[in-house]
């Protein structure tokens, strides 16, 4: 048996059908998963932020703070670390990387920092200083707030350690400097 040669033409129905399109219904669905997506997605991410933002900050104010303490150390002289009303400090007789004529300065009010409020209180002075020995003029502690996010900073005054904390956590400078370690309360 032969098998035997279509002649048939195709229908013209067949090549002339326009490709499915999405209904209504669908793209309605599909942007609301995804408006849903997003409601879950963006407060979580805001609060990542901010989370990471804060640690950043305290960080900062800890080795700054252990960088004015080994300073300190190494010059034999007095290096006194003031914090302004605004999220701010100067470290006096330091002299600052970007600009050697002028005092070390660090501006936490704006980027990348955006520290909303803060309070300073280091025995009722805004200001701690220390001596050849790296010892602290005094004990004190910087709360500082970014967005729902909060951190204390606390410098210890027997070790002139200061450290900060997170919940049950709390992340410590070392005694040598610019080493910075956790460990659980």
């Amino acid at each position: 048996m032969r098998a035997r040669k279509s002649n048939s033409r195709p229908n013209l129905c067949t090549l002339h059908q326009r490709p499915r399109a999405f209904s209504l219904v669908e793209m309605v669905m599909v942007l609301t998963i995804i408006s849903l997506a997003a409601a879950i997605a963006v407060p979580r991410f805001t609060h990542a932020v901010n989370r990471r933002t804060a640690d950043s900050a305290a960080r900062r104010i800890v080795q700054d703070l252990a960088l004015a303490r080994q300073h300190a150390r190494v010059t034999s002289s007095d290096i006194s670390v003031n914090f302004r009303n605004t999220p701010g400090y100067e470290i006096k007789n330091l002299p600052d990387p970007n600009n050697p004529n002028e005092s070390y300065t660090v501006d936490l009010k704006g980027a990348p920092y955006n520290v909303s409020q803060w309070e300073v209180d280091f025995a009722g002075a805004r200001e701690v200083s220390f001596d050849m020995y790296a010892r602290p003029s005094r004990r004190g502690t910087i709360v500082l707030r970014i967005g729902e996010e909060s951190r204390t900073i606390t410098l210890n005054r027997e070790s002139g350690v200061a450290s900060f904390q997170v919940g049950e956590l709390q992340e410590a400078a070392a005694s040598n400097g610019f080493e910075v370690e956790a460990f659980s309360k």
